[in-house]
């Protein structure tokens, strides 16, 4: 009788449904999601850098069967509150200027990206060079739309300064070493003062650099230093105790390190 039931059809249908239903179940919980068919780009102006390169990636996802719709707005500014947006406007990626909001300020914001340094061109009518941007001082300067990039950029003063930090893997023990470049303006406009740090650990720029914003660089220095971090005034050092904490076997490589730098996702760019 007992064999009888265990051969009996309704009862081999059910558990073969039921085995099919858990292994589509499994499977969900170790399969990637297939890449989206569309995507949406926030851009800028028409007439500007980002729409082309933007067209330029239309042209090359469509090879692989994705739709790029490219979005023309006013810039960088309108581009990050696309970003964060939760209406019918909202844009899924974006190009955007660094260093013209702070990304904690962004909610929505998933990672960053940095492609590349933009340099911002200072045009000026008048026959005699100019060397230094406090040289424009009471002059009239155009700087660009509310929601671009470049006027938050343009109105930053010497009191603000600038952090590119990456956090890497430690040659051999795999430990968390983190890097940065600190950069501020000098009020004279001349060549920006700058220092470089290494430490061993997972720094933030939140928590170990964002928290004496408006403070002078010589306090921040102390912060860092009083955290065990090493703090260099120019790079030759800075590039040795990089040497031997990643593990890095020549100076050459090194310049390679330097270059990929640039691609890793990082905290923030202000």
């Amino acid at each position: 009788m007992f064999k009888q039931w265990l051969s009996h059809p309704a009862l081999i249908y059910a558990v073969s449904t039921a085995l099919v239903i858990a292994g589509f179940v499994l499977a969900y919980q170790f399969v990637e999601p297939a890449p989206p068919s569309r995507i949406v780009m926030g851009t800028g102006n028409e007439d500007g850098a980002y729409f082309y390169h933007a067209n330029q990636y239309k042209r090359l996802l469509a090879k692989s069967g994705i739709t790029l719709d490219v979005r023309p707005t006013s810039g960088s500014m309108e581009n990050l509150e696309r970003l964060g947006s939760d209406e019918p406007d909202r844009v899924d990626l974006a190009f955007v200027q660094g260093g013209v909001r702070r990304v904690d300020a962004q909610t929505n914001l998933l990672s960053i990206g940095s492609m590349y340094y933009e340099p911002v061109w200072v045009f000026y009518r008048q026959t005699g060079a100019l060397r230094y941007l406090a040289e424009l001082e009471g002059k009239r300067l155009a700087v660009g739309a509310i929601s671009s990039g470049t006027r938050p950029v343009a109105l930053r003063d010497h009191r603000q300064y600038s952090v590119i930090l990456g956090v890497f893997s430690a040659g051999g023990s795999g430990a968390p070493v983190t890097v940065a470049q600190v950069f501020c303006g000098r009020e004279d406009g001349t060549q920006p003062e700058r220092f470089f740090v290494v430490a061993d650990g997972d720094l933030s720029i939140g928590a170990d650099f964002d928290a004496l914003s408006g403070s002078s660089l010589a306090d921040l220095r102390s912060s860092l230093k009083a955290r065990g971090a090493q703090v260099e005034e120019s790079f030759p050092p800075y590039a040795k105790a990089l040497l031997i904490r990643l593990g890095i076997p020549s100076e050459q490589a090194l310049d390679l390190f330097h270059q990929t730098v640039s691609m890793k996702a990082v905290d923030d760019l202000n």
